[in-house]
């Protein structure tokens, strides 16, 4: 009778146990919450519930490999998609500017995860292995975040097109976003 108390708002009686927890998060595709071994960072999009649902992960190297792994929507109505792996390689320069770009936008000190009071957002995702451990963030709707002035999702989206601008495949509404280059940090 558990279900039933719980329809009607009520607590559970003494000697009904509680119902078990669910195991956790749900980890999507395109959000990432950890690095695979070796990479320094990486980068996630995880799209709404209209439009592209193709979704993605990059991640950066520190000899300068670049992997990374697509989950394209086939765009034929049905909701198949298609998986496919793109590999690239930039200088190992750019891993280390890419850590010190998250380093400089206070990555670290930022909360796990943010959310836009909406639906049908996008998600996007950085994790970055810094030399005392791993740190992630997820933002969700983080554009419109950005427009309300929102520090975190501006520091997640810097960092998060910094190191989307070096993977092998590019969606079409980020390839005509401009890709200036990284600002050395710090002492060289």
């Amino acid at each position: 009778m558990h279900w039933f108390r719980r329809l009607l708002g009520m607590r559970p009686a003494p000697d009904e146990p509680s119902p078990p927890r669910p195991q956790g998060a749900v980890v999507t595709y395109g959000e990432l919450t950890d690095l695979p071994d070796g990479a320094a960072i990486g980068a996630g999009f995880a799209p709404g519930l209209g439009g592209d649902l193709t979704c993605w992960r990059v991640w950066v190297y520190p000899d300068g490999l670049v992997r990374q792994e697509i989950l394209l929507a086939v765009p034929d109505g049905t909701s198949r998609s298609r998986e496919r792996t793109e590999e690239a390689r930039v200088g190992p320069a750019v891993a280390t500017a890419l850590v010190s770009a998250a380093e400089a936008a206070g990555l670290r000190e930022l909360a796990g995860r943010y959310a836009f009071d909406c639906t049908d957002q996008p998600t996007v995702s950085v994790v970055v292995r810094f030399p005392d451990g791993v740190r992630s963030v997820a933002v969700y709707g983080p554009w419109e975040l950005f427009d309300r002035g929102h520090h975190g999702a501006a520091a997640v989206l810097g960092v998060w097109l910094s190191v989307q601008r070096h993977a092998p495949w590019q969606p079409p509404w980020l390839q005509s976003t401009p890709n200036p280059p990284l600002q050395p940090t710090g002492p060289a």
